[in-house]
This record gives C-alpha cells, sequence and structure tokens, in this order.
C-alpha cells in the first residue's frame, strides 16, 4: 500500500504560496507525513545554535483539550523508531531528544497567546490539524479570526516583511471539504474534483484528493456511514449538490438589496431580491453606502450594531424551503450552510 506524500506540496516557494491546503485523503496518512515532515526538520538543525532562524516549527489545534490530547503521541510509533527520537510535551513545549522544537498552542488561547513573547524568526512550519468544529458544536470564537491572530502574534508576518525573512509554511489539514469550509471560504475558492490548485493572487496551493481503497472498503462495513451519508462532498454529493443554487449576479436582471446577513460576528453576506424572484446571497458584492441594514438569522444573537428582524427571517427560511435561495458561489453557499442549517 502507498501513503500519502507532501512532496509536491512542500515544493513551491514558501514566500510565493505560504498557504498548503490538504483536504480529503483520508487513510493515506496526511498527518503522518507532516509528522515525519517535523522530524527530518529537527534531524536537519539539532545542533544549530540556540534561537537559530527556522529552526521551530507550530503544531496548533483547536482548543486546549485537543492539545492535551496529543501530548502522548506528538508523532506516530513508527516514525520515533525510524528516526530515533523521544518526543513529549511539557505544557505547551515540544522536546524531541530533550531539544526544544516547537510549541504546541490551542486557537481558542488566542488572547492569552497574543499577550506573549515569542521568537517569532524561529518558526519555519505551522501545521494546523483537526481544527474544523464540528457541524452543530457551540462556535464560541471566530476560527479564521483567532488562526490570523496566533499567526501574526507568534510568526509575525508584518515583522518578517520589513525585515526581509521568509514566511513560514502555514499547512491546514481536513478529512473533507465540509470541514475545511471555513479556511475555503476566505480563499474564495471550493474545489469540486479532485487535483493539484495553485490559486496565485491568494498565494495558496490547495491539494484536494481521494480516500485510499481499504478507507473506502472499511467505510462501506462501517455502520456509521447511514448516519452520516450524504452529510458533506466525500461522504455523498447529493446533499451538496441538491442544496446549493448558484448563479451570477450579473445574470440575475435587477436585484435590489435587503441587508447584510451576519452569519457569525465576523462573517456576513449580502441578501438581495432579484428581478426574476429569487432570493440572491452574495459575497463581497458591492452595495451602496445607504445599503446599511444589518440581521441575523438567530433571535438572541443580534449585537455591535446587528438586528433580529422576523419578516427577514421568514423570508429566508421560506426561500430555502421552496428552494428559490440562490448563491453567487458554490463557497458562499456552503458557507451559509454551515452556520444557518
Amino acid at each position: 500500500m502507498s501513503y500519502y506524500s507532501n512532496r509536491k506540496l512542500m515544493s513551491y516557494d514558501r514566500n510565493n504560496f505560504p498557504y498548503r491546503i490538504v483536504v480529503g485523503n483520508r487513510g493515506w496518512g496526511k498527518t503522518y507525513s507532516m509528522q515525519n515532515l517535523i522530524c527530518n526538520h529537527y534531524k536537519a538543525f539539532k545542533n544549530a545554535p540556540e534561537g537559530s532562524i527556522d529552526d521551530m516549527f507550530l503544531w496548533i489545534r483547536l482548543t486546549p483539550r485537543a492539545i492535551d490530547k496529543m501530548k502522548d503521541r506528538v508523532i506516530d510509533d513508527k516514525l520515533r523508531k525510524k528516526h530515533g527520537i523521544d518526543a513529549k510535551v511539557i505544557d505547551n513545549r515540544i522536546y524531541f531528544n530533550d531539544k526544544l522544537v516547537g510549541h504546541a498552542l490551542a486557537l481558542a488561547d488566542a488572547p492569552v497567546i497574543k499577550g506573549g513573547v515569542w521568537e517569532w524568526h524561529r518558526y519555519k512550519y505551522v501545521i494546523i490539524d483537526e481544527f474544523q468544529r464540528e457541524r452543530r458544536e457551540r462556535r464560541t470564537f471566530d476560527l479564521v479570526y483567532n488562526l490570523t491572530s496566533v499567526l501574526e502574534s507568534v510568526t509575525r508576518f508584518s515583522t518578517r516583511i520589513r525585515e526581509g525573512l521568509d514566511f513560514p509554511y502555514v499547512i491546514f489539514m481536513g478529512n473533507t471539504i465540509d470541514e475545511a469550509t471555513d479556511i475555503l471560504y476566505k480563499f474564495d475558492f471550493l474545489p469540486l474534483k479532485y487535483g493539484f490548485y495553485k490559486l496565485r493572487n491568494k498565494m495558496a496551493i490547495i491539494e484536494y484528493g481521494g480516500d485510499s481503497k481499504q478507507w473506502q472498503e472499511d467505510w462501506k462495513r462501517n455502520p456509521l456511514r447511514i448516519l452520516t451519508s450524504a452529510d458533506d462532498l466525500t461522504f455523498g454529493d447529493k446533499y451538496f449538490k441538491q442544496g446549493i443554487n448558484v448563479i451570477d449576479p450579473y445574470y440575475v436582471g435587477h436585484k435590489n438589496y435587503i441587508a447584510h446577513l451576519h452569519l457569525t460576528d465576523y462573517i456576513r453576506v449580502e441578501v438581495w431580491n432579484t428581478q426574476k424572484g429569487m432570493i440572491l446571497i452574495t459575497k463581497d458584492h458591492p452595495v451602496s453606502k445607504y445599503d446599511n441594514k444589518h440581521f441575523v438569522l438567530d433571535k438572541y444573537g443580534a449585537n455591535k450594531g446587528t438586528f433580529y428582524n422576523l419578516g427577514f427571517h421568514v423570508m429566508i427560511r421560506e426561500a430555502m424551503y421552496n428552494n428559490n435561495l440562490y448563491f453567487d458561489k458554490r463557497i458562499t453557499g456552503q458557507i451559509f450552510n454551515r452556520y444557518v442549517i
């Protein structure tokens, strides 16, 4: 059996493409591949002087509990034997053979991390693993906002630009398209076919791969597939294709602005009534300076200048039930579904 290799993903210049996103490939060993990457990184820098540029990495997960779970298994046992590494985590510090090689951080701790003192020039890799919340999980913070805060506080992108130092590699790993939606929404891109995508203007590389044959065979025999079928593109595309109508906003005829819909404190979209009678939802579409209605769909979620409007809520729900809700892009529909349905 062959395993996933990140060699192609990591072969591009990190200043042109600091973001690397790998989605899918379940059963191929994505995490194992990234753990092997940091093991090789340790071997390259194990004799370097303390404080050298690029001699450390960050391993990021969603919550402190997720960090605690990884402490007993920082790297796979096979990698321990292969590279001769005794790995352990003390507080948030990662040690390989008693040498400090990185930090394990939780995005939920971003406010605390922001106030810390970090040797920003030492981080070469930032690996974000198993970071996406479940569909119905309580959203206690904005994932992308906290990630941006952590990246700037710890690795100092702005300072690197001023001092002419390389950017770190920022590597995202997700099992399904649905899991990676929050991240892909920021890149304004949603891959519909397996492949390798270079987004030059977004400074990102996306690798979207299929699951291993062994994983697929195991999943066919797994009773849980009945409960999760059609939940995302990888499990089944019935919901994904039928649940999202996509149309170019410039081909809907005349459209009237209704309001901005705030899906979270940090994500908002525009809602329009079109000449053809459909309700259109767009992302970053031009609006007039007088178009300043800001609504939420959660009766108790209004704050910071947003309001709950029953008529607006009913209109959105009726458009959903009548399949009369359209989106400018599939990624807009996917992020809408994640936070509304």
